[in-house]
């Protein structure tokens, strides 16, 4: 051990000399005994400063082993946030300016945690810049409001400790801020200024969040939007196709993590899930058809018919309406108050499919034909009609079902590349290209289906001994594959055989 302490020694004074031109000069002239202890202290805090120099202390908490070195370490060698000014942007001339952190400039603080507990929110803050005072009031420019500060504490394991202020580069916390979240900076009236907030990593890994229970269900909004403004890394959305209420975190182990906390602190048992995948349907060729509703009851009766042409629409990222329905009755053989009732029933049965079930998109429907009844015609008769027809047109125009295709930036060290790529060819995916930095890392471009990737956090952990990281986004719908578009198919008829 003496062997390898010394030779990583010899390495770090290499460093500290590098800092400095005077010391560089001590050092190839006298070598490492050449530097005293407080040259080697001053190239420590300059080589931190300017990130050449990353320390790592080892020890073992539950021991209190290598606690004082660290503490040690952290006084002579770590700068001093003191010495450094804070910039701010000044909202009143949106210039961005520095603040020393000194009690006499005005106040910058930013809220960097949240907790949520039974005796209600408490806000943890650090204080850039001035004085925040206990019982006082400071301004809020995201809510643009007064936020009253009342009692203040500085935090010490589970003791809170309560102080009249919290003074620049300190940490302590306020509770029942009623409007504060994460992030947000609470400054001066006379000055008003924003700090910038921390950038939060985006979200890489989604599950259908469900309530075990019925008691679960009437809890759980309360209590996702308490772990939300605990921890801003989550995203809670909903799937407007499959309707399931979807929950992002940076992982399958910190979406576990955020039940388990749901269980303990809010009392709500969930279930996690993959989400399904909104798969859509669409159409490749042009198809006619007609239908006829007749149906006869004792009273009045039904009769509606119809006949209509489908067409495939170009893609559009930013078309929101995925029907362009077009009435092209000439003649007046289907009554202009039908019509709407046509276009109803043409679009109940888009958002059903014709293949898979699921909803279609890009699509021309034009109404071209059809017959009425002076007393059975009804507007349920020409929904129904509209529906039946378009069904059957779609299914002669070549159906075809598409997947969500995302984007992602996978940045893995060298060493693992390789792998990266060949498992993204298993996955249906395509590298896009490829960027080594020069530092050891490598960034990987590249599209893969959703269906793939829903996991890709916990497999790409397990690739790169959690060396990787990536982030996705949507990029394009795509077709599924014809033996992967059967399977889809199959998989609706046996739904439909168990209803």
């Amino acid at each position: 051990m003496i062997g390898i302490e010394q030779e990583w020694r010899e390495k770090l004074i290499d460093k500290i000399a590098a800092t400095n031109d005077d010391l560089i000069e001590k050092y190839l002239e006298g070598g490492a005994d050449a530097l005293t202890q407080e040259d080697i202290q001053r190239g420590m805090r300059t080589g931190i400063a300017n990130g050449t120099i990353v320390p790592v202390f080892c020890g073992a908490a539950d021991q209190a082993a290598g606690m004082a070195q660290l503490l040690d370490g952290i006084f002579d060698s770590i700068p001093s946030a003191a010495r450094k000014p804070v910039q701010a942007t000044d909202l009143i001339s949106g210039k961005l300016i520095e603040l020393a952190p000194k009690p006499s400039e005005p106040l910058s603080a930013l809220v960097f945690k949240t907790l949520n507990d039974q005796h209600g929110k408490v806000s943890f803050v650090r204080v850039f810049s001035g004085e925040l005072h206990a019982n006082s009031s400071a301004y809020n420019p995201r809510t643009r409001k007064d936020e009253r500060i009342g009692q203040l504490y500085l935090i010490r394991g589970k003791e809170q400790i309560a102080v009249p202020l919290i003074g620049p580069g300190d940490i302590g916390s306020a509770t029942r801020l009623g409007d504060v979240i994460t992030n947000d900076t609470l400054a001066s009236h006379d000055r008003v200024i924003q700090l910038a907030p921390i950038v939060f990593p985006k979200p890489a890994y989604s599950a259908t969040i469900k309530p075990k229970t019925r008691a679960d269900l009437d809890k759980l909004g309360t209590a996702i939007h308490n772990v939300i403004e605990e921890d801003p890394s989550l995203l809670m959305s909903r799937d407007a196709q499959t309707g399931e209420t979807i929950l992002s975190g940076l992982g399958e182990p910190h979406l576990q993590i955020i039940a388990e906390r749901m269980k303990r602190k809010f009392n709500v048992n969930v279930e996690l899930e993959l989400p399904r995948v909104p798969y859509r349907e669409t159409i490749r060729g042009k198809a006619e058809a007609q239908y006829r509703h007749k149906k006869q009851t004792g009273g009045a009766g039904q009769f509606g018919d119809v006949t209509l042409r489908v067409e495939p629409l170009p893609p559009d990222p930013t078309r929101e309406d995925p029907l362009e329905f077009v009435n092209g009755i000439v003649g007046g053989v289907i009554d202009r108050s039908f019509i709407p009732s046509v276009e109803k029933g043409v679009r109940a049965a888009m958002s059903e499919g014709v293949a898979s079930g699921n909803r279609m998109v890009d699509v021309k429907v034009t109404l071209f034909d059809g017959k009425m009844h002076p007393v059975d015609s009804k507007d349920i008769a020409f929904q129904i009609a509209g529906h039946e027809a378009f069904k059957i047109a779609a299914q002669k125009a070549q159906p075809a079902i598409m997947e969500p295709i995302y984007g992602l930036e996978i940045v893995v060290p060298d060493q693992y590349a390789g792998d990266i790529m060949s498992d993204m060819t298993s996955r249906r995916g395509r590298v896009m290209g490829m960027l080594p930095d020069g530092n050891g890392r490598t960034t990987i471009s590249a599209q893969a289906p959703l269906a793939e990737v829903q996991r890709y956090a916990t497999d790409l952990r397990s690739l790169t001994q959690a060396r990787g990281r990536f982030s996705m986004d949507f990029d394009h719908y795509d077709d599924v594959p014809a033996h992967l578009a059967q399977g889809l198919i199959d998989a609706q008829k046996k739904a439909h055989e168990h209803e």
